[in-house]
């Protein structure tokens, strides 16, 4: 259960970096 929750935690990470890196298009769209 730990293990599975450490994978989890990585992936999020690993896209909340991609989304800093290279933000979505509609996220800029919305921001006023």
């Amino acid at each position: 259960m730990k293990q599975q929750y450490q994978t989890r935690y990585e992936l999020l990470h690993e896209n909340y970096q991609k989304w800093l890196t290279e933000p979505p298009r509609e996220s800029w769209r919305l921001t006023p």
